[in-house]
């Protein structure tokens, strides 16, 4: 027995040593890591000059949203073209992929030209700087970009959709798939930034196909809520939602108070007729041992 308890502290002490040693082998890695993550860092950021027209870039990219919606198109333009000039001295290689590039210089120079029409349109004039304010946020806020704000105005269009494609509200549900469509067009070149054009491509199909069915007289009304429900899902997959709900409205009755009391009083009833029959029934027992002389433990 002595041997034994030997041999299992000498087993104890070899494991512990070997512990000891993979700790300050790991100590040893975590130090000589941080110094490759930052020269990783640096190569992505670019130089202090870059990085300084980054910043200027988001700014301005705010200042001409906020003009844009101030009703001001000539001074929004002049903010779109300094912003036009910026992309240039804007590591841009390294900060997103060639289709991301292309989808920032293609929305700026859309709404340069929006800005520059000479029947100047201000709902389009809006839109076109949301898309640029977005675009330009997602290229510098990588882990939470602006766009991930548009979930809740798109889940609430969706509702929208179903209730009033279920009821057969025509207008109203063609109003619902115009915002959607809209909302979904502003945040686009955002995700590609951040994304890639294929984690798209369920949504617009979907999108493609829902509007073709909404033109239909009467609605495919299987295909069709199965097609919205669809594309609950695949946005929950887009803004990496958890799929806990369902567009299908809860039931909640219009005056709860009143539901309420009428099953209480149905339960106490219920409760009271029980109580009613147990008693007779002990009552009738009672008597018949009276009868028969039965005293029972008496």
């Amino acid at each position: 027995m002595f041997f034994l308890q030997r041999k299992i502290r000498t087993v104890c002490c070899c494991f512990m040593m070997l512990v000891g040693l993979f700790g300050v082998w790991g100590n040893a890695i975590a130090l000589e890591a941080p110094s490759k993550d930052k020269s990783e860092v640096n190569r992505t950021r670019g130089t202090e000059a870059q990085q300084s027209n980054l910043t200027k870039l988001n700014k301005l990219s705010d200042t001409m949203y906020q003009k844009a919606e101030q009703g001001d198109p000539l001074a929004t333009l002049q903010d779109l073209r300094a912003m036009q000039g910026l992309l240039v001295q804007v590591p841009l290689k390294e900060m997103t992929t060639p289709e991301g590039i292309d989808a920032l210089i293609q929305t700026i120079d859309h709404a340069i030209n929006v800005f520059s029409m000479f029947r100047f349109q201000p709902e389009s004039g809006i839109e076109a700087a949301a898309q640029v304010r977005y675009a330009t946020d997602a290229l510098t806020h990588k882990l939470h970009p602006l766009w991930n704000e548009a979930y809740g105005a798109i889940v609430d269009d969706l509702r929208v959709l179903y209730s009033s494609v279920k009821a057969d509200r025509r207008t109203e549900a063609e109003t619902a798939f115009s915002n959607l469509t809209k909302h979904y067009l502003r945040i686009q070149p955002a995700i590609i930034l951040s994304k890639k054009s294929e984690a798209l491509k369920p949504v617009q199909s979907l999108l493609t196909m829902i509007k073709a069915q909404l033109r239909l007289n009467p609605y495919e009304m299987m295909e069709l809520s199965m097609n919205i429900e669809n594309l609950r899902k695949e946005t929950n997959i887009l803004f990496k939602r958890e799929d806990q709900e369902t567009l299908a409205p809860i039931y909640v009755p219009e005056q709860p108070i009143l539901w309420t009391l009428l099953l209480g009083s149905i339960i106490l009833l219920t409760l009271a007729y029980a109580a009613v029959r147990m008693y007779q029934s002990q009552q009738t027992t009672i008597k018949t041992r009276k009868k028969s002389g039965d005293r029972g433990w008496e």
